[in-house]
């Protein structure tokens, strides 16, 4: 085969593999659901900021903000000193507790729920602040392109998309309430 000949092929296998992306782009992106189609998993009051806490404790706010519906169905329970809480997506529960360092249990309510959920988390709660901490999960996606070959008098390049998921696990952060306060108004306090 001659280096034209070469050329032109593999300038025909970029097009193709430019034009496949595209269409690969275009078609997963209207799939895709945006957060803001999102809802809770549970009917309930909508969020109300709380009075400040009273003096010597500390005000606790846990949120699963309307972030990505992985593990969506998966009802937790959060255990922070004698308190235990279950709490679904788009839900948060407020707590007064005295001021000091909490470790903030997460975990699964059922068997069959991931063992991603299983966490804990330390919090150190000072007199008078009011901490947010979301929870979330997160499954990122990579589409990697790939080609066959079928040989033959003209080669044909057939384009295939593997999904592949790089990463899921469950994250959280301690955020302030100018930070957290579009979110957790999207949320219903979890009462169950």
């Amino acid at each position: 085969m001659n280096s034209d000949r070469k050329q032109v092929l593999l300038m025909s296998a970029k097009l193709f593999s430019l034009i496949a992306q595209l269409l690969t782009i275009i078609f997963f992106t209207g799939c895709a659901i945006t957060t803001s189609e999102l809802k809770p998993a549970l009917d309930g009051l909508p969020f109300v900021k709380e009075s400040k806490p009273a003096d010597e404790n500390g005000a606790l706010y846990v949120f699963r903000p309307l972030f990505s519906s992985y593990l969506s169905d998966e009802i937790i329970e959060i255990e922070v000193g004698d308190i235990k809480e279950p709490l679904a997506f788009g839900g948060y529960f407020y707590h007064q507790l005295a001021h000091g360092k909490y470790n903030l249990h997460v975990r699964s309510r059922s068997s069959r729920s991931s063992d991603l959920w299983n966490k804990t988390i330390e919090i150190n709660l000072e007199s008078g602040e009011e901490v947010y901490l979301a929870l979330w999960t997160s499954q990122f996606i990579s589409n990697q392109m790939d080609f066959s070959i079928v040989y033959g008098a003209n080669p044909l390049f057939i384009p295939t998309v593997n999904q592949v998921s790089t990463d899921e696990s469950v994250l959280w952060e301690i955020v302030p309430y100018e930070t957290a306060k579009y979110e957790i108004s999207k949320c219903v306090h979890s009462v169950m």
